[in-house]
């Protein structure tokens, strides 16, 4: 196996030169890169990645902690975090906390025990000041996810929920629509309270009754959407239209509605969140709010490698903006 000597020796260089070229960034001429890259080429040679991290006080390394790595939304999100490590010399390590608080704390320790370069941390629950004392004393630099934690990082890459909900009630209200069901996530979720927020501000903008919607708050789950909407069918109802909190609620909702033979979106429409795989795949195709998912995983990313490099120099919220996707789940009433 080739070692950076044999490299140095038949590109005519220093080792000192050959690892400037191997490291992003040195200053090397154009001419001499090319030359010490031609080698590196030609012998097949292979760095010792981990040397090279001890050299920089770097392990190489990347933690991520999200809710649920087998969840679509997850995995999409993680794919764009894959996208900015292809070729950075860096390896990932990704564990799901569940929603669980205690276990968000403790994967976070956990990582920052394993010496991880940086952190994007994805929590579910919002940290106090209290859960900051059973923290780890060696935070690495962190970038949080769908929400911003000042307690643990000036550095967050969000969604603008708000907007999105508003946009699926106000796509709802253009379409004649002021009978609403919206089954929005339960209300410790920062995402799901941000929704409800904008579904309120199209309903008090559009001057609708208040007596004419109504809010039910559960998990983000099939179940819910299935078993909230199989009750309602039951006991009778006047909605021309349901907003879903997410679309596994939305796929719920679809299902029961299905089986109580109630025509979708003749009798009444159904708007989802999140534009998930799934989506465009029920009957009818779901009308949604799609998530710039892979976009929050892969902005992330690239801030949390400039935060490694610089971290004097970053602090910054990032906002993604969603958008409404038209498919065959709502018909105009008007």
């Amino acid at each position: 196996m080739a070692s950076i000597s044999d490299v140095a020796k038949l590109a005519g260089v220093s080792k000192s030169t050959v690892s400037r070229v191997l490291n992003p960034g040195s200053s090397v001429s154009n001419q001499t890169r090319e030359r010490v890259e031609k080698v590196i080429k030609e012998l097949n040679f292979k760095p010792n990645n981990f040397a090279q991290g001890l050299k920089k006080n770097r392990s190489g390394m990347i933690g991520l902690v999200l809710v649920d790595i087998s969840s679509p939304f997850y995995a999409a999100l993680l794919g764009g975090v894959q996208s900015r490590i292809q070729d950075k010399q860096q390896e990932l390590i990704p564990i799901s906390s569940f929603g669980i608080q205690n276990k968000e704390i403790e994967t976070i320790n956990t990582l920052s025990a394993y010496q991880c370069d940086g952190l994007l941390v994805y929590l579910e629950n919002a940290l106090t000041p209290q859960l900051l004392q059973q923290l780890h004393p060696n935070l690495p630099p962190i970038v949080t996810l769908g929400q911003a934690e000042p307690l643990l990082s000036n550095n967050s890459v969000q969604v603008d929920h708000e907007l999105g909900g508003y946009l699926a009630a106000k796509h709802l209200l253009e379409n004649g629509h002021t009978r609403i069901l919206f089954l929005a996530g339960l209300p410790r979720y920062p995402d799901a309270s941000k929704r409800q927020r904008g579904f309120l501000r199209a309903m008090q903008e559009y001057d609708v009754n208040a007596t004419d919607y109504r809010i039910q708050t559960g998990p983000f789950s099939e179940h819910f959407g299935y078993e909230t909407t199989c009750e309602l069918c039951q006991q009778g109802h006047n909605f021309t239209a349901i907003c879903a909190g997410d679309d596994d609620i939305a796929a719920g909702v679809l299902l029961a509605l299905r089986q109580f033979n109630i025509k979708v979106p003749a009798q009444i429409s159904v708007i989802g969140y999140d534009d998930s795989f799934h989506a465009k795949h029920t009957f009818p195709a779901l009308t949604t709010i799609r998530q710039p998912t892979f976009d929050l995983g892969e902005t992330a990313m690239e801030q949390l490698q400039n935060m490694i490099l610089m971290p004097s120099k970053i602090a910054k919220e990032i906002l993604l903006k969603p958008e409404l996707v038209i498919r065959d789940s709502v018909t105009n009433i008007k």
